[in-house]
C-alpha cells in the first residue's frame, strides 16, 4: 500500500514520482546566490557571544 507520507518515528522507504517536464517551486532560489557567495544568514547580523564563537571559516 503506497502512503503520501512515512509514519513519524518509523523506518521506511517513500517513492515520489517526479516528472522532468512539470514546472517546479523553488524554494531556495532567493537565498541561492548569497549562499553561493558564503553569505549563510538574512542580511540582519546578530551581536551575541555565542554566534562570535563560531568559525564559519573552517567549512571553506
Amino acid at each position: 500500500m503506497l502512503q503520501p507520507s512515512l509514519a513519524k518515528d518509523r523506518e521506511g522507504i517513500l517513492i515520489s514520482p517526479v516528472d522532468l517536464n512539470q514546472e517546479y517551486y523553488d524554494s531556495t532560489k532567493a537565498w541561492r546566490d548569497n549562499a553561493m557567495n558564503h553569505k549563510f544568514h538574512s542580511g540582519t547580523l546578530v551581536n551575541d557571544p555565542r554566534s562570535a564563537k563560531r568559525n564559519f571559516e573552517s567549512f571553506f
